[in-house]
């Protein structure tokens, strides 16, 4: 039995529009999914993004404390070098003058 021209248009109107609308409902579904993992994602990059910037801003803080702290510790080197060297000139000096005083007391007698 053959159909008939309206009756094939009628068939395929009532298979055709039912399927597009479902895959155009399965394909809104995935692009929500879609969206909502992209957004998940996003909110883990921004989570994460912050947390290395206050990483970072710690680490930086560290570093700058470090290099102060190096930098008195130079400067207490430089001052203990400079009172050392001091104290070792005086000491010379003062070995000198007694070496000498004894070396001349010696000779006096």
């Amino acid at each position: 039995m053959a159909l008939t021209t309206p009756q094939l248009e009628t068939i395929q109107r009532l298979i055709t529009e039912p399927l597009r609308d479902t895959v155009r409902a399965e394909m809104q579904a995935g692009h929500d999914r879609l969206a909502a993992a992209i957004e998940k994602i996003a909110d883990r990059l921004s989570t994460h993004a912050a947390a290395a910037q206050q990483s970072d801003r710690a680490r930086d803080a560290r570093a700058d404390h470090l290099a102060r702290r190096l930098t008195l510790l130079e400067r207490f080197r430089a001052r203990v070098l400079i009172v050392y060297g001091a104290l070792t000139i005086v000491a010379t000096l003062a070995w000198s003058l007694l070496h000498d005083y004894i070396a001349a007391l010696t000779l006096h007698r």
